[in-house]
């Protein structure tokens, strides 16, 4: 047996403990809410190293502060003029629902935590696009969803063309559905760039909305899109409805990104992480060996007979 001297980047000696290319158990996380990090690592027998690998746990947030208050302006001022909020019994509260958190307003669908700007998101504003403008992305991952990949972005802004670049960050195991929300002007067009098979593309918004979405040129797979009049149905801000509904039909969130107000010089692209771990961490310039990839999706199990 093996030890692994954890988060050592060059170890020079090997004692006990770590069985040989196997990975150890996961260490603890580092924190017991608010997005900590635990870690495990494997003797490589052909390589003779040791290899490292970290993943990202407890999302959930911690108990938040409450804000004090004797009306329901004063949490609007608090609150960078959230209308969602109102104060009751001297505290300020979400006003949307139990499905939201009461600190924050942020929604909660089964482990899909819904945070501003974590190191977790899936899916984010491509960097090289220096001119592009955007609020804070608001996003959640998961890796409870055994059977599906299932990514949802949804995008409010002035645009009328957006693009989608899929990026593998590991081996795809597991079909991936891709759901697009928009709501900008009276027609929106995507445009989806992907090295690897999609097993669905579903699109919602506003059914007043004109919505396609195509093939990028430079993409190497195809894929078939569907309309969904029932997603994207409800107000913006309103989102919990769309989650639940998408999670009781394919099961458990894996990412969520959502933006507000993005615009571009060029066209507005959102980056889509897929593929590996969805928790495992990751820098956003690594990169994957995609040309093993293939265009066909995984299909997925079978549903179990009726009893």
């Amino acid at each position: 047996m093996l030890d692994c001297p954890l988060m050592n980047p060059q170890p020079t000696a090997i004692s006990s403990g770590v069985q040989t290319d196997s990975w150890t158990q996961w260490s603890s996380c580092t924190k017991t809410c608010d997005i900590g990090i635990q870690s495990r690592c494997r003797y490589n027998n052909t390589n003779q190293n040791i290899e490292y690998e970290e993943q990202y746990c407890n999302t959930q947030y911690c108990p938040g502060v409450d804000l004090s208050c004797n009306t329901t302006y004063d949490c609007h001022r608090q609150t960078r003029w959230s209308l969602y909020f109102e104060c009751k019994n001297n505290v300020c509260r979400c006003s949307l629902g139990d499905e939201y958190n009461k600190y924050n307003c942020f929604g909660k669908v089964g482990n899909c935590v819904i945070r501003e700007e974590p190191q977790t998101a899936l899916g984010y504003k491509d960097p090289s696009d220096a001119y592009s403008n955007h609020n804070q992305l608001q996003s959640c991952t998961t890796n409870d969803n055994s059977i599906y990949e299932l990514h949802v972005i949804r995008i409010f802004g002035i645009d009328e063309v957006y693009e989608v670049s899929v990026k593998p960050r590991g081996p795809v195991s597991k079909p991936i559905i891709l759901v697009l929300i928009s709501y900008s002007g009276s027609s929106v067009h995507w445009r989806l760039d992907t090295p690897v098979g999609l097993y669905k593309v579903l699109i919602g918004g506003f059914r007043s909305i004109n919505k396609t979405v195509e093939k990028n040129s430079s993409s190497k797979c195809s894929f078939e899109a569907t309309q969904r009049f029932d997603i994207g149905y409800f107000l913006f801000e309103n989102y919990v409805p769309d989650l639940t509904k998408l999670s009781n039909e394919f099961g458990p969130i894996t990412s969520y990104t959502r933006y507000i107000d993005i615009w571009s010089k060029t066209t507005p692209r959102i980056i889509l992480e897929v593929g590996g771990s969805p928790l495992q961490v990751l820098t956003r310039d690594y990169t994957y060996d995609a040309s093993q990839l293939s265009c066909e999706s995984p299909t997925p199990p079978l549903p179990p007979p009726p009893l």
